[in-house]
């Protein structure tokens, strides 16, 4: 654990800060693993319970509602699917970040309710975690990283590489 001293306070006082830079390829995967489980479940739901799903979609005044919960089920399953493995972790998760606004303003849009306003603001708590994937990726533990550790390999450039996924080994230049 590296620790460093922040000597920028008023009266110089110090802190320690500890870096927690070595552990954000694990904490991107957990985040996946937590993030991807919110859609393949609910994904899941609407695939056993389509009847009930088909239903709802029509009480949101949705037309077409059986094909409105065919293209949520395969959205939800498929984008959560690949962001549980780290495929495309960037544009798949900007593609879920659009569908679960859509469906916030859809499925929640009576915010004068605390329930559906309780729910609105889940929805653009995920939205949030799932621009931060947008912005920094699925991190060393995704087929992504194994996708340019290729490229890299295969172009005899690894050091880039090592520098933003330390565990990246000597062995693979």
């Amino acid at each position: 654990m590296s620790i460093r001293t922040n000597n920028d306070l008023p009266d110089d006082r110090s802190f320690p800060m500890i870096s927690l830079d070595k552990h954000s390829d694990t904490a991107a995967l957990i985040g996946r693993l937590f993030f991807s489980s919110l859609f393949l479940l609910f994904g899941y739901g609407k695939l056993i319970g389509y009847a009930g799903a088909v239903s709802y979609m029509g009480s949101l005044g949705l037309p077409a509602p059986a094909l409105f919960t065919v293209l949520a089920t395969i959205i939800e399953i498929g984008g959560g699917l690949l962001v549980l493995v780290g495929y495309k972790t960037r544009l798949v998760s900007l593609g879920l970040a659009i569908y679960v606004l859509v469906s916030a303003f859809i499925g929640h849009s009576h915010l004068d309710d605390l329930n559906q306003f309780q729910h609105f603001m889940k929805n653009m708590a995920i939205v949030g975690g799932s621009l931060a994937f947008v912005a920094f990726g699925g991190g060393a533990y995704s087929l992504d990283a194994r996708a340019l550790l290729s490229r890299a390999t295969s172009d005899g450039d690894v050091a880039p590489l090592q520098r933003k996924f330390p565990l990246v080994s000597a062995e693979h230049r």
